[in-house]
């Protein structure tokens, strides 16, 4: 998918940046090393923030940090090692929320300490004419809570200074340290691992996490998650690449995309036509977030049993496919690829518990069975057809 190790213009089918994804998340799991430098140095912020130790001692002593570490300035003097710091800890501030005992370390408006948003998210306008904006909760707890503004209030802004003076009365000081608590883990403390997968954030995808715990070879897996990207070398994406050549479906006439090759063609067509029939369905279906939707309402088999029929059928069309364009070796029927898929279910059930294996074996059977009837009934019809052909 990214082809490499010769003098020569090689196509790359995917972006880097997906295939740096986490699997459950639609991409393969690859570690992008800026990532996780990122991720790495910010353990740095939070063993500095959450200990008390001789290092932290010093760390502070040297940089001059006094309260929030927000309002740390960088400065020409910084060694290359707190500058690369500085530059990863708006990352790091991201998932720090901190509980104020004393209040002294907590920044008033810009961290999460009383609410799980900052206080300038939740109250802009009052943050935005606070003439005290980078200040510490024990600051403004000394001041009871008395704002600075740089204009009159007008009934709105009144009205959201009582609501800030209602939540700010909730709370109270203890002779605790400030303390930071990381939202992206249970416990509450960091991970770089936490960290990383946020920076990689993307909602999780049901049909990867399927994809990548079934039970087929690991080829066909990550095959099969490139045909979800639309990513393997169908003629249309070889066109995209400036590849120059014939664009039609070595099956039919029509140009060859994705879709076409595994739903549109008519060959395709036929296969999912016979497993149409043969599970009871009134249509067949037209697109792989149809086909995942289809086969649970009705089959009742694994989902593993499920995707190595779907990576079956598909794998085998890309073979017979790749036959005709570089062996000149063509299907001469589409049952063809009905018993090539059949020979993929037997081979894959092995890799199965016994249940799902008896499935497998099970479903090649009955696949191959009334593909091969239903073709000897075609061959039938014709050969009555023509011996009744007037003339004949």
């Amino acid at each position: 998918m990214w082809q490499g190790g010769q003098q020569k213009k090689k196509y790359h089918l995917v972006k880097w940046k997906l295939i740096c994804r986490p699997k459950k998340k639609g991409g393969l799991g690859v570690k992008n090393l800026r990532t996780l430098n990122i991720s790495l140095l910010c353990t740095w912020w939070w063993r500095l923030e959450a200990g008390d130790g001789m290092w932290q001692q010093l760390v502070r002593g040297k940089y001059g940090i006094v309260g929030s570490i927000r309002h740390i300035q960088p400065n020409t003097n910084n060694s290359p090692l707190w500058r690369n710091l500085l530059k990863v800890r708006d990352f790091y501030l991201r998932g720090r929320k901190m509980v104020a005992g004393n209040g002294r370390n907590t920044d008033f408006w810009g961290d999460c300490w009383i609410h799980s948003q900052p206080l300038k998210e939740l109250f802009p306008d009052l943050f935005r004419i606070c003439e005290e904006q980078e200040v510490s909760v024990q600051y403004m707890h000394s001041r009871r809570w008395n704002f600075r503004f740089r204009r009159w209030l007008d009934c709105s802004l009144q009205e959201q200074l009582r609501m800030l003076h209602d939540l700010l009365f909730q709370w109270g000081p203890n002779a605790d340290v400030d303390h930071p608590k990381w939202k992206w883990t249970k416990a509450g403390i960091f991970s770089v691992k936490s960290m990383y997968s946020h920076l990689t954030n993307r909602g999780p995808d049901r049909t990867f996490r399927h994809l990548w715990k079934a039970k087929i070879p690991l080829k066909i897996k990550i095959w099969m998650w490139l045909i979800w990207h639309d990513a393997i070398a169908t003629k249309d994406n070889m066109k995209k690449q400036k590849w120059e050549g014939d664009y039609k479906c070595r099956f039919c006439s029509q140009n060859e995309t994705i879709h076409h090759l595994f739903f549109g063609c008519d060959a395709a067509g036929y296969v999912w036509s016979i497993v149409s029939l043969i599970i009871g369905a009134q249509m067949r279906s037209n697109c792989f977030s149809q086909v995942f939707r289809w086969l649970p309402q009705h089959i009742c088999v694994s989902t593993d049993v499920q995707v190595a029929g779907v990576a079956a059928i598909c794998w085998a069309i890309w073979k017979s496919r790749n036959n005709a364009c570089f062996e000149n070796k063509w299907i001469k029927h589409p049952v063809d690829l009905i018993c090539y898929t059949c020979v993929f279910l037997k081979y894959w059930a092995g890799l199965h518990k016994q249940a799902d294996k008896e499935a497998l074996l099970e479903g090649a059977a009955v696949l191959q069975r009334v593909a091969l009837g239903i073709h000897a009934g075609e061959e039938a019809k014709m050969l009555e057809d023509a011996v009744t052909e007037p003339g004949s």
